[in-house]
């Protein structure tokens, strides 16, 4: 299959802003709720949206994107047009892209949007390299915490430099570009379809979406630490229990532990916003003298 893109923002490094390019599709990769996947060379991959258009939605409150709203888009370009568009939390993207043409497939996408990122490691490849669940590994403790803390940093670069909280912290949403090691400190977040404008506004939660919590009139400044937590049980205790149990049955595995149960309870039953959450984790580690 090939493909023609126009260009609209990029780095400047492999593709040149109001220029066309002939792309060759070698196989798809990855497909979701919003677009595919595909491979175009050793380095690097497409992201083409099945719909969602509209940049922007004039109502910046809405929790979830209207149908045919495309926030990851919007965001993308804002941080092409930023002087953050190399940093050390995101995926680094490498332009943003309109299909002009499409030959070989009988997908009807021309004139949507497209992405060109670099290939990465999905996050299992690193997290694979330990004993599961962390509960069992002598160094699992440690490894949350860095895990958790590599998280809430990333949350805390788009709070402050973008004004924005992102609202889908589950792990698939993070990887390791392939031309890094697969290492805690080189976790990027990569997906950005659910975030929304930091305004101190408060929403109901219904107990539909796992890293969420559920409840009424819930600030959203509590959800990416709850979310970010809710992957540390994962890790910690194992996908089967988490999702089983409901949070205090879960906690009750961490209570010998006074000071580690204690960061995940404040953020779990939603007392911690990202800075505090952050503190937390640091006066543990360095409590107990761990690597950070």
């Amino acid at each position: 299959m090939e493909i023609i893109i126009y260009v609209l923002y990029s780095l400047g490094n492999n593709f040149t802003i109001n220029n066309y390019y002939k792309l060759k599709i070698i196989k798809k990769i990855g497909e979701g709720t919003y677009g595919y996947v595909f491979s175009i060379n050793t380095d690097l991959v497409i992201k083409i949206f099945k719909n969602y258009s509209e940049l922007t939605d004039k109502d910046e409150t809405n929790l979830l994107p209207k149908k045919n709203e495309n926030r990851e888009v919007k965001f993308f370009i804002d941080l092409l047009n930023s002087k953050y568009k190399n940093n050390e939390y995101l995926i680094n993207v490498n332009a943003v892209c309109i299909i002009k043409y499409i030959n070989g497939n009988k997908l009807d996408l021309v004139n949507n949007y497209c992405l060109i990122l670099p290939k990465c490691n999905p996050i299992t490849n690193l997290i694979n390299l330990w004993k599961m669940p962390l509960i069992n590994n002598k160094d699992g403790k440690e490894i949350v915490l860095n895990f958790m803390k590599r998280l809430i940093e990333i949350e805390l670069f788009l709070n402050k430099n973008f004004n924005i909280i992102n609202l889908d912290s589950k792990l698939n949403n993070y990887m390791i570009q392939k031309s890094t090691k697969l290492t805690i400190n080189n976790i990027l977040a990569i997906d950005f379809g659910l975030v929304i404008k930091n305004n101190n506004i408060n929403y109901d939660f219904k107990k539909n979406y796992y890293i969420w919590p559920s409840g009424k009139d819930i600030n959203i400044k509590y959800i990416s630490p709850y979310s970010i937590c809710m992957n540390g049980l994962l890790l910690f205790l194992g996908e089967e229990k988490v999702k089983k149990n409901n949070v205090k049955q879960n906690l009750k595995y961490l209570i010998a532990d006074k000071d580690f149960y204690n960061i995940f309870n404040e953020c779990l039953l939603l007392k911690s916003n990202c800075e505090n959450f952050k503190k937390m984790i640091l006066d543990y580690m360095k409590k107990n003298k761990f690597k950070h």
